[in-house]
């Protein structure tokens, strides 16, 4: 294990590593936050004269390292004054390690351990985040220029203010981006319970929230259970308190989005988990509302059959998927409510179900 803890929040100011002096980025990289640093000028206080805000940042990583490095960069060169910058690494095998220790120095706290995942490695950063405003971001994700001081002056701004999201794009791995997300708050809780039915649209883009330390601790911590919507579930509970996000309008961050990132090749992953954390809040939701949500798993349910027996189809011919989608017919003849089990019938087998197996 690998563990470094350089000086404590109030301390940082002084260290004898300035921003200016971080080592130079890979060659022929160029731009932000490679060539186009921002530090040289960063006032002391807020343009009103009080002092800024400690900000606490957390990245969780895992064998990100041809990312990671953009990614530290990206928040070291704000320039901030008060920040303390914690990365939590699950012990990756790739470059990841040297990337560490190459910025270090610049670094409040790093650790390199197996550890139980996303979750647990932000949940053991932020335990150790002491700023009065917090949030995390993943290694293969950047904050645009400015970024820090701009949340910094809104939470100022508006001190009732429990947390915020701003627009955040997504970018290839390349650096590329390819759309911007605007952050779409819900009414209600119960209308983010039913984001993943795809009947309403509502989006808080990660990389671009940001909490107060007290509400995130209001909160607790991150559920270690879902691998992949712990994010989801947390903002859920954020609703369920009563106070909902402020939406920025500011482009704050960069959503990387590439082969080897969850969110790029496990959507089936985050749709279990999304129906898993509606199922767990399904109380909050109106009758109709349950109504719908029960509707939607049984669809899913049904495709997932329909897909079997295509799959069945190919490998053992058209009379062993169409035994199978029958004996599922029979167990459960809900399943003839939905069109994709009628539509089977009809373009595999040129039957009806009330044929009855051949």
């Amino acid at each position: 294990m690998k563990g470094h803890h350089l000086e404590e929040l109030k301390e940082i100011e002084m260290t004898p590593h300035p921003i200016a002096d971080l080592p130079s980025g890979p060659p022929g990289r160029s731009g932000w936050p490679w060539t186009a640093a921002r530090v040289s000028s960063f006032p002391a206080r807020m343009p009103e004269g009080s002092l800024w805000p400690s900000i606490s940042i957390v990245t969780p990583s895992f064998n990100q390292g041809p990312f990671l490095e953009e990614t530290i960069r990206s928040i070291l060169l704000q320039g901030y004054p008060h920040l303390e910058y914690i990365v939590i690494d699950g012990g990756s095998t790739d470059e990841t390690p040297d990337v560490l220790k190459k910025y270090e120095a610049w670094l409040t706290y790093w650790v390199s351990e197996p550890d139980q995942g996303q979750a647990a490695a932000i949940n053991k950063g932020l335990r150790r985040a002491t700023g009065q405003i917090v949030a995390f971001l993943n290694s293969d994700d950047t904050y645009q220029p400015d970024t820090l001081a701009t949340v910094a002056g809104a939470f100022m701004s508006q001190p009732r203010l429990r947390w915020l999201c701003g627009r955040c794009a997504y970018v290839d791995e390349h650096g590329k981006e390819l759309s911007i997300q605007q952050p779409k708050i819900p009414r209600s809780p119960a209308e983010w319970i039913l984001r993943p039915l795809g009947l309403v649209d509502y989006a808080f883009p990660q990389p671009a929230v940001f909490l107060r330390n007290e509400f995130r601790l209001e909160l607790g911590p991150f559920r270690e259970d879902y691998a992949y919507c712990f994010d989801h579930d947390y903002w859920l509970r954020a609703l369920l308190t009563g106070h909902g996000p402020s939406a920025l309008d500011y482009h704050l961050a960069n959503f990387r989005v590439h082969p080897g990132s969850k969110t790029g090749s496990l959507t089936h992953g985050f749709q279990a988990e999304d129906l898993a954390i509606a199922d767990r809040y399904s109380d909050r939701l109106r009758s109709r509302e349950r109504k719908q949500l029960l509707r939607f798993r049984g669809l899913l349910q049904t495709m997932a059959i329909v897909t079997d027996c295509a799959a069945l189809a190919e490998t053992q011919g058209a009379k062993a998927a169409r035994r199978k989608l029958w004996g599922k017919v029979r167990e459960n003849p809900a399943l003839l409510s939905y069109r994709a089990v009628w539509g089977a019938f009809r373009r595999w087998y040129g039957i009806h179900p009330e044929a009855g197996p051949a």
